[in-house]
Order: C-alpha cells, then structure tokens, then sequence
C-alpha cells in the first residue's frame, strides 16, 4: 500500500499544481479516480483472460458498454480503494516533507510505467482473443 500512496501522492500534486489552486478534497478525489482508471486498465484483460478459460463467467457481456457503466464502475472501484489509501491531511503532511520528494518522482514514473504496461498488455490480450476465440 506504501506505493499506492506514493502513487496517490504524486497523482494530487501534479493535479494540484496544474490547476494552482490550494489543495482540496476535489483534487485528491480526482487522483483517487485516476488510479481507479489504472486499476480497471488492468482488470479489464485479467478478467478477459479469466473469461477465455473458463466460459461460464461471461462477467464481460453482464455489463452494459456504456460510459455510465464505465462510471458506475470507476466509483465501485474507487470505494473500494478509498478506505486503504490516505486522506488529504495525510496526503499533505506526506507532500509537504522535502523528504518525499524523491519518492514521490519514483511514484510518479511507476505510475507512468504501470499505466504503460497495462496498455500493452491490454492489447496483447486482446489480439490473442481475437486470434484464438474468435466467434
């Protein structure tokens, strides 16, 4: 969970500074959100795979391919996570340590890298569906 806070951390920050305002409940809400993206981007080939072997889930083509259902997912996936990750003081108290600095920048390419490999392994996933299941 420390990297998933550093992560969080660096995610509030950069939000924070983009938008130069004072940190706020809203910018940590965003972060949150965007490391639910990062966590569907790599549920969504893990549950694919999961679908290609054993073919009674179908947990896919239970749900609805619309961006509301992207959305409703997303804040499941972000109750979840909201419980384990820091709250805005935390997250504060965290940035603030010039300490943390260089952890942070580590978060920040780990973030980078995950979001990458998750992409790619979307992908990989995805031509390997289409090659050897298709229906």
């Amino acid at each position: 969970m420390s990297s998933i806070n550093n992560i969080l951390a660096a995610l509030y920050l950069n939000h924070k500074i983009r938008m130069r305002f004072s940190g706020s409940r809203s910018h940590l809400f965003f972060a949150k959100l965007t490391l639910c993206l990062l966590i569907g981007i790599w549920l969504l080939p893990l549950i694919t795979l999961l679908e290609m072997y054993f073919k009674p889930l179908n947990i896919l083509q239970k749900i609805p391919n619309t961006y509301s259902a992207s959305g409703i997912i997303l804040i499941f996936i972000y109750f979840i996570l909201n419980p384990f990750t820091w709250n805005l003081e935390q997250v504060d108290a965290y940035s603030v340590d010039g300490k943390n600095q260089e952890s942070i920048n580590k978060a920040k390419w780990l973030f980078v890298t995950l979001l990458v490999v998750g992409f790619v392994f979307l992908v990989i996933v995805a031509k390997y569906k289409q090659e050897h299941f298709a229906s």
